[in-house]
């Protein structure tokens, strides 16, 4: 499994990264958020994902990517 410390990264180049309290933080292509007024160029702005729990949002992350990143 691709997984670094806490964070997860996909074949596509996303980054999931598990937080303490099961909040996942997921940054690449595709899963940019839209800016706010008054957010530089470029800010980071991923999403956000409160799952309850490290081993919960470790297994969603997993899933994820199994089905975001299918070849047929």
């Amino acid at each position: 499994m691709p997984w670094l410390d806490n964070i997860f990264v996909a074949r596509d180049g996303s980054l999931f990264t598990v937080l303490d309290d099961g909040t996942v933080e997921i940054r690449g292509p595709g899963w940019s958020r839209r800016r706010k007024r008054g957010d530089p160029p470029g800010a980071d702005r991923p999403r956000i994902c409160k799952l309850g729990s490290v081993a919960r949002a470790r297994r969603i992350v997993e899933m994820v990517n199994e089905i975001t990143n299918k070849t047929c």
